[in-house]
Protein backbone atom coordinates (compact mmCIF):
# COMPACT_ATOMS: atom_id res chain seq x y z
CA UNK A 1 0.00 0.00 0.00
CA UNK A 2 1.05 3.51 -0.97
CA UNK A 3 2.02 5.91 1.85
CA UNK A 4 0.42 9.06 0.55
CA UNK A 5 -2.09 11.36 1.54
CA UNK A 6 -5.33 11.78 -0.26
CA UNK A 7 -5.55 15.07 -1.98
CA UNK A 8 -9.62 14.96 -0.89
CA UNK A 9 -9.36 13.69 2.71
CA UNK A 10 -6.58 17.02 3.47
CA UNK A 11 -8.96 19.15 1.75
CA UNK A 12 -11.20 18.08 3.91
CA UNK A 13 -8.74 17.80 7.35
CA UNK A 14 -8.64 21.75 6.80
CA UNK A 15 -12.26 22.62 6.12
CA UNK A 16 -13.15 20.23 9.21
CA UNK A 17 -10.33 20.21 11.40
CA UNK A 18 -11.85 17.41 13.70
CA UNK A 19 -11.92 15.37 10.64
CA UNK A 20 -7.75 15.45 10.40
CA UNK A 21 -7.81 14.64 13.62
CA UNK A 22 -9.75 11.61 13.42
CA UNK A 23 -7.82 10.58 10.03
CA UNK A 24 -5.06 10.39 12.15
CA UNK A 25 -5.92 8.33 14.52
CA UNK A 26 -7.30 6.00 12.28
CA UNK A 27 -4.63 5.86 9.95
CA UNK A 28 -1.47 6.34 12.10
CA UNK A 29 -0.69 2.41 12.15
CA UNK A 30 -1.24 1.84 8.43
CA UNK A 31 -0.09 5.03 6.52
CA UNK A 32 1.63 6.93 8.81
CA UNK A 33 3.09 9.45 6.50
CA UNK A 34 -0.69 10.43 5.25
CA UNK A 35 -1.51 10.47 8.61
CA UNK A 36 1.28 13.01 9.77
CA UNK A 37 -0.41 14.81 6.35
CA UNK A 38 -3.89 15.07 8.16
CA UNK A 39 -2.89 15.80 11.24
CA UNK A 40 -0.53 19.20 10.00
CA UNK A 41 -3.37 19.76 7.84
CA UNK A 42 -5.86 20.13 10.52
CA UNK A 43 -4.06 21.98 12.78
CA UNK A 44 -2.64 24.87 9.81
CA UNK A 45 -6.38 24.82 10.10
CA UNK A 46 -7.19 25.14 13.58
CA UNK A 47 -4.09 28.15 14.06
CA UNK A 48 -5.57 30.07 10.72
CA UNK A 49 -9.10 30.07 12.07
CA UNK A 50 -7.62 31.35 15.92
CA UNK A 51 -6.02 33.99 14.66
CA UNK A 52 -8.73 35.44 12.82
CA UNK A 53 -11.13 34.58 15.52
CA UNK A 54 -8.64 36.74 17.80
CA UNK A 55 -8.18 39.75 15.57
CA UNK A 56 -11.88 39.69 14.49
CA UNK A 57 -12.43 39.99 18.54
CA UNK A 58 -10.11 42.69 19.18
CA UNK A 59 -11.38 44.56 16.13
CA UNK A 60 -15.09 44.38 17.53
CA UNK A 61 -13.65 45.53 21.05
CA UNK A 62 -11.78 48.58 19.50
CA UNK A 63 -15.10 49.41 17.93
CA UNK A 64 -17.47 48.79 21.00
CA UNK A 65 -14.60 50.78 22.92
CA UNK A 66 -14.42 53.98 20.72
CA UNK A 67 -18.40 54.29 20.62
CA UNK A 68 -18.74 54.14 24.35
CA UNK A 69 -15.99 56.69 24.50
CA UNK A 70 -17.77 59.20 22.01
CA UNK A 71 -21.47 58.22 23.97
CA UNK A 72 -23.12 56.56 20.81
CA UNK A 73 -23.47 53.37 22.98
CA UNK A 74 -25.50 54.18 25.88
CA UNK A 75 -26.07 51.22 28.09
Amino acid sequence: MEDRANVGLVIVSVLFPIVGLILFFVKKKETPKAAKAYIIAAAISFVVCLLINIIVMAVAGSMVATMVSYGALMC
